[in-house]
């Protein structure tokens, strides 16, 4: 197959950026096929539609410092398609990079749109999220055989799902039509979904073998780890009480051996409303598995239950909170998974989003005490608060 020729075309992207960023409603987006490289995928699709795009592919402070990323040329694409067996359009966009990657949207030939996403070999060292691209392909494509809603990585002309060239690692899939939540969508309904796709995702990876050598990890001792690198290049961080007591908590977390008798499997690690897709037949489905790692599965059930209840104002909503868990009940009595366990996790995984989300802060000359998952880590301090979750958790039968 020859090369297809393609042009750069940066008005289109910055054309279409502007509308996509306008607030003009739109009925429907694209989630388009990503190829990622050496980690995970911040964003692997591409959306029509309203959306923060910083959130998706803006590199975060630390990132840019540390990782170089892949500059897309016309000769790089046209190799990356050849060995997808793709014919494209002349015109490819560049829309923002990613936290690591770098972005080149594309046309097929047959109006079919997919995202190139380039990360140079190695990136995964410098990373503070979890994730592999290696892991995230073989997730993917095993929830995708058990009939999750996923994007399911395609094969190269020779049957490879990494694709490895020029020094980088790239993979493709194919795109998911649908709306993808935003914070404002959030409600009882939109939980008891979220909770049981989760519950699929879990019962399906109850059949997952493991057969990397070393896979990821992203459980507590990741957290700490993470946490001292962070750290170490804020020294404001030092002078922080706060931050020193999230860490001092998650080292003396007492509740951790009842963790490590929890199943292992797949974790998503950033079950996040953003990353769930509402097909336009009302399937539920999820994307952006960049951060996915082997581990314990109920970190999966914690993160979602926060990020599923908690509004705009930080108040934590109950009936959110309560239709989320609804769905995964009995594998938590099956497991045995205590309050006081869910509760410890919901304290350490603050810490988890919170070194994601500092660097950033801070760069931006922010107070280390105005971070999101700082002030939720505080508030699940509160006497109060612990209560009402108490009284959601174990009112479910």
């Amino acid at each position: 197959m020859s090369m297809p020729s393609i042009n750069t075309d940066f008005s289109s992207a910055n054309k279409a950026f502007s509308c996509y960023s306008s607030g003009k409603p739109q009925t429907q987006k694209w989630v388009g096929l990503s190829l990622v490289v050496a980690g995970s995928a911040a964003l692997a699709f591409y959306f029509l539609k309203k959306i923060d795009f910083k959130s998706y592919f803006g590199a975060s402070s630390m990132q840019k410092k540390f990782a170089p990323q892949v500059e897309i040329t016309k000769e790089l694409v046209q190799k990356i398609l050849c060995e997808l067996g793709i014919e494209a359009k002349p015109n490819f966009t560049l829309p923002p990079k990613g936290r690591i990657a770098s972005n080149a949207v594309i046309e097929s030939k047959d109006g079919e749109k997919f995202l190139l996403r380039f990360y140079p070999e190695g990136c995964e060292v410098d990373k503070l999220e979890t994730g592999t691209v290696e892991f995230e392909v073989e997730a993917l494509s095993f929830l995708a055989s058990q009939g999750i809603l996923v994007p399911n990585p395609l094969q190269s002309k020779e049957a490879k799902k990494l694709l490895k060239l020029d020094g980088i690692k790239a993979f493709a899939y194919k795109l998911i039509p649908g709306n993808c939540l935003e914070q404002k969508d959030l409600s009882s309904e939109v939980a008891t979904k979220a909770g049981t796709l989760l519950m699929s995702m879990m019962k399906a990876s109850e059949g997952f073998k493991l057969t990397m050598d070393n896979p990821p990890r992203g459980d507590l001792s990741y957290i700490l780890r993470i946490s001292d690198i962070v750290k170490e290049k804020y020294p404001v961080l030092s002078d922080s009480e706060s931050f020193k007591e999230m860490v001092d908590f998650v080292k003396e977390l007492e509740s951790k051996k009842q963790l490590e008798k929890t199943p292992l499997g797949i974790v998503h690690a950033d079950f996040f409303f953003e990353n769930i897709i509402i097909s336009p037949k009302g399937d539920t489905g999820i994307i952006d598995f960049g951060d996915v790692y082997y581990g314990h599965v109920l970190q999966d059930v914690v993160i979602g239950a926060m990020e599923f209840c908690v509004q705009e104002d930080t108040s934590w909503n109950m009936e959110m909170f309560t239709n989320f868990i609804a769905p995964l009940k009995p594998w938590l009595s099956e497991n045995n998974v205590s309050f006081q366990l869910f509760y410890d996790l919901l304290k350490a995984n603050c810490l988890r989003f919170a070194v994601y989300t500092l660097p950033s802060d801070l760069e931006e000359n922010n107070s280390v005490e105005e971070n999101g998952y700082i002030k939720r880590f505080k508030d699940l301090q509160k006497p109060e608060l612990r209560e009402q979750l108490t009284k959601a958790y174990s009112a479910q039968a």
